[in-house]
């Protein structure tokens, strides 16, 4: 027998995007957990299939709303810095009351976060699948160097001394700031430093 499959997207008045399938009389709805048309669209064939698939089985596939999901992984021990759960936070939160955010390289950092919270979320057990939201790597980079008078500014006028070498060490290595405080006194003193620090440092 021939079938019928009818599948409809649409916008609540809460403004988050769900789709609708109809198989052979049976109906089922599915929220898209976002308030962005762009991403909704993107995330309707994966979901379509899904719906589809517990349709023609008989029963749906549960997995975790995305909101609880965020929720979980927000209080999970990642062994993430300070910084890093509260980027991850701020942007999960703000996709969730607003949907993604109109600037380039801020949208970009949310489709990332999204994405990881997804993927852990499958490798959790709280998703069957997922389907990899598209933008992650659409941003803007940083191309601003300084000026000679800046350098002259950053490198005589900094004190004290000590912290006058750790800024020309970042700036010189490449390093990030986390990077730099990870390396130990014995990496130090035996010269075990990571080898793009060295190379950098040496090649200025």
């Amino acid at each position: 027998a021939e079938r019928c499959v009818m599948a409809s997207l649409y916008q609540r008045k809460n403004g988050i995007y769900y789709l609708s399938v109809v198989f052979q009389g049976s109906r089922s709805t599915k929220s898209l957990e976002t308030k962005s048309k762009e991403t909704a669209k993107a995330l309707v064939p994966y979901v379509e299939r899904k719906v589809l698939d517990g349709l023609i089985n008989g029963k749906q596939k549960k997995d975790t709303p995305f909101k609880e999901l965020v929720s979980k992984y927000l209080k999970y021990d990642h062994n993430w810095s300070k910084s890093t759960l509260e980027i991850n936070t701020l942007k999960l939160t703000n996709y969730l009351r607003c949907g993604l955010p109109l600037n380039k390289t801020t949208k970009a950092m949310t489709i990332r976060i999204i994405n990881g919270c997804n993927s852990w979320g499958v490798a959790q057990g709280y998703l069957k699948s997922y389907q990899k939201v598209p933008g992650g790597s659409n941003y803007d980079p940083r191309s601003r160097v300084y000026t000679k008078k800046e350098l002259d500014i950053l490198f005589n006028g900094v004190t004290p001394h000590h912290f006058n070498q750790f800024i020309q060490f970042a700036y010189y290595s490449g390093a990030r700031i986390g990077e730099i405080r990870r390396i130990s006194r014995v990496d130090v003193l035996s010269e075990r430093l990571p080898f793009f620090m060295l190379f950098n440092y040496f090649h200025q």
